[in-house]
């Protein structure tokens, strides 16, 4: 009866974490998405991102690595990051390089 409890445990665990990839086309993080934090909404045919409404900042990708972004405003960066999506496109996570700032957004 205890190692059933204890697979049941584990089970629910394990099937209730989101399991994030990377990104493989800037594409897939079009659109609206908010945090606990922020607001963000990205237009990759302009290639930009707009938080919270009112600023607009410069979207970079790489061709050859696909999950890199750079967010830049003009000639001065804010930050590189690798970007993740989860399984049903509804969450993604944008891991800053070089700091230890992981922000998950959830579509809206």
């Amino acid at each position: 009866m205890k190692k059933l409890l204890m697979f049941f445990m584990f089970f629910s665990i394990i099937s209730c974490q989101e399991n994030f990839s990377e990104i493989k086309n800037i594409i897939e993080i079009e659109g609206d998405w908010e945090s606990e934090y922020e607001n963000i909404s990205v237009d990759t045919d302009k290639m930009i991102i707009t938080v919270n409404d009112t600023v607009n900042l410069v979207l970079s990708s790489r061709h050859y690595d696909k999950p890199l972004i750079t967010v830049s405003s003009g000639s001065v960066m804010f930050y590189d990051a690798r970007v993740s999506i989860n399984k049903s496109k509804n969450s993604i996570k944008i891991k800053r390089i070089n700091e230890s700032i992981e922000i998950t957004y959830f579509k809206k």
